[in-house]
């Protein structure tokens, strides 16, 4: 059975597993816990951090492209 983590690329998963340590220190619902649009686009043109490119990454796994295939989940 494919499960959601079977859909993203190997880099990309693997930069999601190891976030910076900065982020440990950033307070739920503080105003740094904001992602902003500014931010978004700083993070999608950022070139210094992988886990920051992983955030916005549109790769796919490319043994996937086109099939039909299930996944495990329940409607929201």
């Amino acid at each position: 059975m494919i499960d959601w983590v079977d859909l993203m690329p190997k880099e990309d998963f693997d930069a999601l597993s190891n976030p910076p340590a900065y982020l440990d220190d950033i307070e739920d619902g503080s105003p740094e816990d904001q992602l902003s649009n500014q931010m978004l686009n700083a993070l999608e043109s950022s070139t210094d951090s992988k886990y920051q490119q992983a955030l916005s990454s549109v790769n796919i796994v490319k043994a996937y492209d086109g099939k039909n295939i299930r996944l495990p989940g329940f409607i929201v």
